[in-house]
């Protein structure tokens, strides 16, 4: 069993991490559809929701490892500080939503790059710029062409 004294409040290390992790497996907080709950946290994190970054930084922390242990979370339509682990089914439904909102911020950073008077910059600024609106045409480029062969 881990020691909840010796955990960090500020930057989650790794291996604060797993303990985390094993620590809500154990538990039978890692499942499909479960909501962890806010006191759970705080007492993990050994910080109080009122605490702000003290909190949130390792609950943010938290939430992207076990989005990369295969446990898309939210805390959308929760109780302030709760956690919601989506139901197996939902993350398809997710993850489109990801790469929808992510093409159309990609969309208006092209269109910010292209907006930019370019009287502005100097020869070096304007060079790292026109390189920059390039890559990011590409990517552009490369993402609508792998969608239309899906």
């Amino acid at each position: 069993m881990f020691r909840f004294d010796k955990f960090l409040r500020r930057d989650m290390k790794l291996e604060e991490k797993i303990k985390v992790f094993n620590w809500l497996q154990e538990n039978n907080y890692l499942d499909y559809g479960v909501v962890i709950p806010r006191n759970v946290l705080e007492t993990l994190f050994r910080a109080k929701l009122d605490d702000g970054w003290d909190f949130l930084t390792p609950f943010l922390a938290m939430k992207m490892y076990l989005e990369e242990e295969g446990y898309m979370c939210t805390n959308e339509n929760q109780n302030p500080g709760d956690l919601k682990i989506y139901d197996a089914d939902e993350i398809s439904i997710q993850v489109n939503r990801i790469v929808v909102n992510s093409f159309k911020r990609l969309r208006r950073a092209q269109k910010c790059m292209i907006n930019t008077k370019m009287e502005n910059l100097d020869y070096p600024e304007m060079k790292k710029h026109l390189h920059e609106n390039n890559k990011l045409q590409s990517i552009l480029y490369s993402i609508r062409d792998k969608l239309k062969e899906i």
